[in-house]
C-alpha cells in the first residue's frame, strides 16, 4: 500500500526520522502514516491539506456562517433554493423496492455519491454506488442511473452534482422520486483565516435580504481549504506517532522499564507520549 493522498508525512520523511534504509517494512510504515494523520484530524478537528468542498448548512438567519474547514482559499458560490434536478421511475414493474439516495458529503470513508438500491422479485437485492466526482454533471448522472437495471432517471434541469441536496432514499416503485437542487447564487465575501462567509448587505437580494435562510440543509457551498504544505509541527506530531506505533508494535505494553547489568531502558507511558504530541497540537484543536 501507499500513503493517503492527504497524509501528513512521507514514507521517506519518517524511515528518515526513525534512521531505517531497508524496505521490509514500508508497507507496515504506510499504514501507521495513515494512522496518525487520522488520529491527528479527529484531534484538531478539521482536515489539513487542501481539498475541495461542497458542504450544505441549516442557517439561523443571519448573513454570517462559519465553515467547517479553514483556511479558506477559494468559495466557489454560495447556493440556495429550491428547484427539480431531474426525475427517477422505476423501469421494472416486477420488482420489490427500487431506492435512491443522495450523500453529498464527506463522510467517514464514504464518499459523496448517489446509491441505488433495487430488491428484484424472489428477494435479490443489489446496490449501485455513482460517486459525484465521477458524474459532475447531473446529465451525465442521469444517463447513469438510466444504465443500472431498474431505473429510469430524466432530466429537468441541469446543475453540478454537487449541489444536489441530500436527501434519504425515495422508493421509486410508489411513486416517481424527485432530486432536487440549489441554484440561486448569492453575493459573499469570506475571512480566510476564521473560514467565515459573509452575505454582502450592501448588495440587493430580493429573496433573502442578504441573510442566509432558516431552512435546514437549505444553502451548499462550494470552496477550498487547507494548507498546501504540512505545518512543521504539525508534520513532527505524525512522524513522533507513527514513529511511536512502528517502535513499540512488538513490545510488552506490560513493561514501561528493564535493566541488564549497567544497561537501562525507560519506555515513555501511553500518557507521556499522549502529553508530547498534545504540546504540539494543542493549538491548532478547535474548541470542543
Amino acid at each position: 500500500m501507499a500513503v493517503g493522498t492527504y497524509a501528513l508525512s512521507t514514507r521517506a520523511e519518517l524511515k528518515a526520522h526513525l534512521g531505517i534504509t531497508a524496505t521490509t517494512d514500508d508497507t507496515i510504515l504506510d499504514g501507521y502514516i495513515d494512522q496518525a494523520t487520522a488520529q491527528i484530524e479527529r484531534y484538531i478537528g478539521r482536515n489539513i491539506l487542501v481539498r475541495e468542498y461542497a458542504q450544505w448548512y441549516g442557517l439561523n438567519g443571519t448573513n454570517a456562517v462559519r465553515l467547517k474547514q479553514y483556511p479558506v482559499n477559494h468559495v466557489g458560490g454560495v447556493y440556495t433554493g429550491f428547484i427539480t434536478a431531474f426525475t427517477v421511475a422505476s423501469s421494472v414493474s416486477s420488482d420489490l423496492r427500487a431506492t435512491i439516495s443522495v450523500s453529498t458529503e464527506s463522510l467517514g470513508t464514504g464518499i459523496p455519491s448517489v446509491v441505488l438500491h433495487r430488491t428484484a422479485a424472489g428477494g435479490a437485492s443489489t446496490q449501485t454506488t455513482l460517486s459525484l466526482a465521477t458524474y459532475t454533471d447531473v446529465s451525465d448522472l442521469c444517463v447513469a442511473i438510466s444504465a443500472v437495471a431498474g431505473f429510469t432517471a430524466t432530466l429537468a434541469v441541469d446543475m453540478r452534482t454537487k449541489q444536489l441536496h441530500p436527501r434519504a432514499g425515495g422508493d421509486c416503485r410508489y411513486s416517481t422520486v424527485l432530486m432536487t437542487g440549489a441554484t440561486l447564487p448569492s453575493e459573499f465575501h469570506f475571512d480566510s483565516d476564521l473560514g467565515i462567509v459573509y452575505l454582502r448587505k450592501d448588495l440587493l437580494d430580493l429573496t433573502y435580504g442578504g441573510q442566509f435562510p432558516l431552512a435546514a440543509t437549505s444553502c451548499v457551498i462550494d470552496y477550498s481549504a487547507g494548507y498546501d504544505t504540512v505545518p512543521p509541527d504539525i508534520h513532527l506530531a505524525c512522524m513522533q506517532m507513527a514513529a511511536t506505533a512502528y517502535l513499540s508494535r512488538k513490545a510488552d505494553a506490560s513493561i514501561a522499564s528493564e535493566s541488564l547489568g549497567d544497561y537501562s531502558y525507560n519506555r515513555a507511558t501511553g500518557e507521556a507520549a499522549q502529553g508530547i504530541v498534545a504540546h504540539l497540537l494543542g493549538s491548532w484543536r478547535e474548541p470542543r
